[in-house]
């Protein structure tokens, strides 16, 4: 019943409800489903639970709705569905998987998602709609699931807002086959077992969203030094006579490291022989070491480097933004 019940009102939300009204009702769906969340803590224990799922699953599903029903466009999708630029490289690419194809160098830089939508598609006859349905469906799920662990420990309020701010994040992948829709549910799951570890002192949840969220910055390439942070912070948070705790340290470690390894395998599974994992990545790095010019300056300063081949170019990439660090470093 916990998550029978929401489900369903999910699917009918999606596949029965009337074309919704226009844009402006959107806001009236969002401060009614906020209100009655942040209420939802007066209800009975056995009812909570139910009750705060269908209300997020009811907002998730009635903003996919509405890009379903006006046709919206945007710099990844055409007419409500079609999908275009980046997104249309993962669903291009898992198609061709399905088809008994491998990844291009596009998806198999981020191998885990690609993964996901062609497993989807497989178990929907490629119907892309109920794929994206499923995503969103994930997407809700887990922030609900933070909803709850910030819920129980900072109060209604705190735990609605975190849950807003979510979901306005998210609202611009919604519809996409974008990379956006495992990163943010790998690491919302993350960080709520980080949340609940770190509150009751227990090593497994840690660790577990430790693990998640090195996988959600492989589907999305992110923060990458929050990771050896978090290792050496769990180190310290467990530490026993001395300062850092040697064997949480590996044990973290290891943790990162496995799900590395997890990438890598796919992508060596189902990827072209020429991929390298979060090989764009470089072009972010180089624009942080400049001055935080944005992930396009590497062309403006270097244009030559477009005209490598693919290992050739990340590595060049990478020289030249550490030796710009070493010559601000310098001055």
């Amino acid at each position: 019943m916990k998550i029978t019940i929401p489900l369903i009102v999910y699917n009918i939300i999606l596949f029965w409800l009337p074309t919704p009204a226009g844009l402006e009702f959107i806001y009236i769906v969002i401060g009614i489903t906020m209100v009655l969340l942040y209420f939802s803590h007066l209800l009975p224990e056995w009812l909570r639970g139910p009750a705060g799922l269908t209300l997020v699953l009811v907002l998730f599903g009635y903003t996919l709705l509405r890009i379903w029903s006006t046709s919206e466009s945007n710099p990844d999708l055409i007419g409500g569905l079609l999908q275009f630029s980046d997104a249309n490289g993962y669903y291009y690419d898992a198609r061709r998987l399905l088809e008994g194809g491998l990844f291009s160098v596009f998806s198999g830089r981020r191998p885990l998602f690609a993964a996901l939508l062609t497993v989807l598609l497989g178990i929907t006859s490629q119907n892309l709609q109920i794929s994206l349905a499923i995503l969103v469906a994930i997407n809700a799920i887990t922030g609900y699931f933070l909803f709850r662990e910030i819920e129980h420990t900072h109060g209604s309020a705190v735990a609605t807002m975190v849950l807003l701010l979510f979901y306005l994040f998210y609202r611009r992948f919604i519809d996409s086959t974008l990379t956006e829709n495992l990163g943010l549910a790998l690491g919302a799951l993350g960080f709520t077992l980080l949340w609940r570890g770190t509150g009751q002192r227990q090593k497994s949840p840690i660790l577990f969203g430790l693990f998640l969220l090195t996988l959600a910055l492989n589907a999305r390439s992110g923060a990458y030094l929050i990771l050896p942070a978090l290792v050496l912070w769990f180190a310290w948070f467990f530490r026993d006579e001395n300062r850092l705790s040697w064997k949480c340290l590996i044990v973290a470690g290891a943790v990162v490291i496995i799900a590395f390894g997890i990438n890598l395998f796919l992508l060596k599974q189902l990827a072209v022989a020429e991929s390298i994992p979060n090989s764009n990545y470089s072009f972010s790095f180089y624009g942080l070491a400049v001055g935080g010019k944005g992930w396009t300056q590497i062309m403006v300063d270097h244009p030559e480097v477009m005209s490598m081949n693919l290992t050739d170019q990340t590595n060049t990439i990478f020289k030249l933004a550490i030796q710009s660090i070493q010559s601000i470093h310098g001055a």
